[in-house]
């Protein structure tokens, strides 16, 4: 079937002078580059999306990680919203919120590059992030006071305030 309409469109173009023929398959040729384009663009946001999808996953196992459930089950059962900010920066209580820390100061990281599916991650950890936020609070301002560094774990308040945006949609 293929082979006929191609040998009666050679009959057709046969008729019609060279440079007609010429453009028309010049047309042709830009149609077929254009949708190989969008094609390949098609294919490199799948791509994308998947390494997303991939890198949130390798995140949200960082919270399942031993060490990060051990020290946040510690804060959960041992702090306070009003107690967090008595706790010294470099004592063993101190250790175990940083450890913490660090890992919603990663994700939050990533999420602020776009390195991370925003959907992905939201839904796995608001509660999470909130609550250990709440928890920490009074720790983080002391610590930014006392640093002299108002950034400290802006990232992860940034996830913070991410996951009260997504919590309200």
């Amino acid at each position: 079937m293929f082979i006929s309409i191609l040998r009666k469109s050679i009959a057709l173009l046969s008729d019609m002078d060279l440079a007609l023929t010429v453009n028309i398959f010049s047309v042709l040729a830009n149609i077929a580059a254009l949708i190989l384009i969008v094609l390949a663009i098609l294919q490199l946001r799948a791509i994308n999306r998947g390494r997303e999808t991939d890198l949130t996953m390798r995140v949200f196992d960082r919270f399942r990680n031993d060490i990060f459930v051990s020290s946040h089950d510690w804060i959960s059962q041992n702090i306070s919203a009003k107690s967090s900010d008595k706790i010294d920066y470099f004592s063993e209580e101190g250790r175990k919120i940083r450890k913490v820390a660090i890992v919603f100061e990663e994700a939050g990281a990533l999420l602020k590059m776009k390195s991370i599916r925003r959907d992905l991650i939201l839904s796995l950890l608001s509660e999470l992030t909130i609550s250990t936020w709440s928890l920490l609070e009074k720790f983080i301002e002391k610590e930014r006071k006392r640093q002299r560094d108002e950034t400290l774990w802006d990232y992860f308040e940034y996830l913070k305030t991410e996951a009260i945006d997504f919590k309200k949609q």
